[in-house]
C-alpha cells in the first residue's frame, strides 16, 4: 500500500474514532446535566469539602485514594477511625496520622512525578 493511501487511511480512521469519542462525551455531559446524582466538581476546593463531608458521615468503611497528597480529609479520617470507621487509605507517599490503614502505592514515585507534571 502506498504511504499517502495509508496515512489516509488512519486520517478516515482517527476522523471516525473522535467523532464518535465527541459524540458520546457529548451524551454523558448531557445527560449528568439532568442528574441530580452526578456532582460536577470542577475545583479542588468544592470536592475536598464533598470528600470530608462524606467521611463525616461514614459509619462503616472508608477508602480513600489520596492522591496526589492527603492533607485535605487527614483530620475527617482520623475522627472516624476513633468512630469505629474501618478506614483504608491508598497513598503515593508515606503519610502519619490518617488513621486506619494505609497503603502506599508501589509505582508511587512515578505516580507522583506523572501527576505534578500534569497538575
Amino acid at each position: 500500500m502506498p504511504v499517502d493511501e495509508l496515512l489516509r487511511s488512519i486520517e478516515r480512521g482517527f476522523a471516525a474514532s473522535r467523532a464518535a469519542v465527541a459524540w458520546t462525551l457529548a451524551e454523558v455531559g448531557a445527560a449528568a446535566q439532568g442528574d441530580d446524582r452526578v456532582d460536577q466538581l470542577r475545583t479542588p476546593v468544592p470536592a475536598f469539602e464533598r470528600a470530608r463531608a462524606m467521611v463525616r458521615r461514614a459509619r462503616s468503611v472508608v477508602l480513600c485514594d489520596a492522591f496526589p497528597a492527603i492533607e485535605a480529609p487527614r483530620p475527617e479520617l482520623a475522627e472516624a477511625v476513633k468512630r469505629g470507621v474501618d478506614v483504608a487509605v491508598k497513598a503515593y507517599r508515606p503519610i502519619d496520622g490518617a488513621g486506619g490503614e494505609v497503603f502506599v502505592q508501589p509505582a508511587a514515585r512515578r505516580c507522583w512525578r506523572a501527576g505534578r507534571a500534569s497538575g
